[in-house]
């Protein structure tokens, strides 16, 4: 009977998600590593709510850890659960001698959270961080932040960003260049990301500029997305003349607005610790899809993008640096095909799911 290497998680299946296609890769990460089985198990209930869903998962894996062979089974990889759960699992795993690999993308922030310090997402979030990760274990950390935080603990850590899909993405570079310059926000935008800004610099276009773009938003709906941005009801006349509002759309239609679109942009905010912790699936999944980035430098960015190479550095995290930015964008429209082949090849350099296989193997044999 071949080895299982059974994966835990509380997250949606959803492939529209983030968090959801980074375990779909880690999962044929492990595969591959390892030649063999990988199981999903996961816990969520989309019919309790958050709360319910949360306190009802430990109970959920103890009683499929009754269910299970042990002498087959070689690893767990734990996915951001509860830290009671994540208890239940190392103990079955320490008792068995069971590999346990816990996979950390989020340090939160109170800043970005409705109900700040006293956040019950928060709080679960940092006691996970800071007191459910065991010597034991062996972190896989999406940041060097993450890496230098629990080396420092004695702790083993293996640096796995976001990755791409396996799949011929060389299609991408061939869009039809036309004389505007289209811009795209893919996913729901979160305090972190800092839309208002991007709004903001994009209103202060001089009108021969604005006339040269347009910018597209999938991942919510014209409504929501004004009642999130109060601030900018003023300019919606303005914002609805260049943007597109695509709501929550599936992954094969993301894929179709990429191949549409010229550029992605990121602006997050280097005052919270997520920005800092966390690395945007956004910045791989624009580079593989051939769209360079204009972004500022927040969490690892600053290793994979260059200006004016595959996307445009924002220097500061300000309306008027992004301002720069997008004029200098929009003018230099015509090496738009030169920066499309150096954006994947940075994906397919940095971020190729058969990259980290010798990196994961290394990790594993230390003891």
């Amino acid at each position: 009977m071949k080895n299982k290497i059974i994966f835990f998680t509380r997250h949606k299946v959803d492939d529209t998600l983030a968090q959801y296609q980074r375990i779909k890769k880690l999962m044929a990460l492990f595969n591959k590593t390892f030649d063999e089985d990988v199981v999903l198990f996961n816990t969520h209930d989309e019919k309790l709510s958050h709360v319910k869903d949360v306190l009802k998962s430990k109970k959920k894996i103890k009683k499929y850890l009754k269910t299970i062979n042990p002498k087959i089974v070689t690893r767990f990889v734990v996915d951001t659960l509860d830290p009671w759960s994540i208890k239940a699992i190392n103990k079955y795993a320490l008792k068995r001698n069971i590999k346990v690999y816990i996979d950390l993308v989020e340090f939160n922030d109170a800043k970005e959270k409705k109900y700040g310090f006293l956040d019950p997402s928060l709080i679960l979030n940092h006691k996970v961080i800071k007191r459910s990760v065991k010597k034991n274990m062996t972190v896989i950390a999406i940041s060097h932040a993450f890496v230098e935080y629990y080396k420092a603990k004695g702790i083993k850590t293996v640096l796995i960003p976001n990755m791409i899909d396996e799949e011929d993405h060389s299609a991408y570079l061939n869009k039809r260049i036309d004389k505007r310059v289209h811009f795209i926000f893919a996913g729901y935008p979160y305090k972190k990301d800092a839309l208002d800004v991007v709004m903001h610099a994009m209103v202060g276009l001089d009108k021969a500029y604005k006339d040269s773009f347009s910018f597209h938003i999938a991942g919510i709906e014209e409504e929501a997305f004004f009642e999130k941005y109060k601030n900018l009801k003023k300019y919606r006349k303005e914002i609805k003349a260049f943007t597109a509002f695509h709501g929550y759309v599936k992954r094969e239609a993301i894929k179709s607005l990429y191949r549409s679109s010229d550029f992605s942009i990121i602006m997050r905010n280097p005052s919270f610790r997520t920005c800092q912790y966390g690395f945007p699936t956004k910045f791989t999944e624009s580079l593989s899809f051939a769209r360079p980035v204009i972004a500022n430098y927040t969490s690892d960015i600053d290793n994979y993008l260059t200006d004016k190479k595959n996307g445009y550095v924002v220097k500061e995290f300000t309306k008027e640096s992004l301002l720069a930015a997008l004029k200098k964008c929009i003018r230099l429209k015509d090496n738009r095909k030169e920066m499309f082949a150096n954006a994947l090849h940075t994906a397919e350099s940095f971020f190729s799911l058969n990259s980290f296989i010798e990196r994961l193997k290394e990790i594993d044999a230390q003891e």
